[in-house]
This record gives C-alpha cells, sequence and structure tokens, in this order.
C-alpha cells in the first residue's frame, strides 16, 4: 500500500489518518532504500512498541494496521528478518540483496545507511 492508502485506511476505520505513523514506519523505504525488506527495520512488534512509546495506545493500532495491510500479520523482529533475510541496513549487517536482471543504482549511496542507529538518525 502507498502511504495515502494507508492513511485512508486509518481515517476510515480510526477517524485520523495518523500520517506521523505511516511516515515513520516507512521513511526508510525511499529512495535510499528501495527492496521491500526495508520492511525488517519497523515493520514488527517492536516497531509497533516504539510507535506505543512516542504516540500513545491509538497510535500503536494505527501502526498495526498499517503493518498488517503490509504483511498480513504483525511480525516479531525475528519472523520479518527470516522472511526478507539478514540485511546490510540493520545490525545483523548481511549482504546486500541480489535482483536476478538488476542491481538498483543506488545500493552504493546507501552503504552509509548500514546500522539501526544510522537508520535512526535519517529518520524520525
Amino acid at each position: 500500500m502507498t502511504r495515502n492508502e494507508h492513511c485512508k485506511e486509518c481515517l476510515d476505520k480510526m477517524g485520523d489518518e495518523w500520517d506521523k505513523v505511516h511516515h515513520w514506519l516507512d521513511c526508510t523505504a525511499r529512495p535510499y532504500f528501495p527492496w521491500v525488506g526495508h520492511r525488517q527495520i519497523r515493520h514488527h512488534l517492536g516497531g509497533v512498541e516504539e510507535i506505543r512509546k512516542m504516540w500513545g495506545n491509538e497510535a500503536a493500532e494505527a501502526a498495526e494496521m498499517h503493518i498488517i495491510s503490509d504483511e498480513g500479520f504483525v511480525p516479531t523482529p525475528e519472523q520479518i528478518r527470516d522472511k526478507y533475510g539478514i540485511s546490510p541496513f540493520t545490525e545483523d549487517k548481511g549482504e546486500y540483496p541480489t535482483y536476478p536482471n538488476r542491481r538498483p543504482d543506488d545500493w552504493d549511496g546507501v552503504k552509509e545507511f548500514n546500522s539501526l542507529s544510522n537508520v535512526r538518525s535519517y529518520c524520525p
């Protein structure tokens, strides 16, 4: 789903778009992380709990809705890592994902963002 679609879903079901929640969950996605595996950074129970600490229970509910729309359920960090593999963008510092016919042009531009702490300094 796009950010606008996530916002519309929350507006329809909760009466508020919760744009800041959707921005926070997906701020690592593009242009710096053009890979669906960006979800392993925040699309899990740990991300929901971080949102709960920042903005409260209703924001955490919006985060759960967002993650369920993207993943089908709210996984643990281990489940999401197992789904997408070890990532160069998180603390496990795995290999960059490969694509059969192409390599995104900006992989080299994101090597500085190869730890969770650096991602947090880039995103709110």
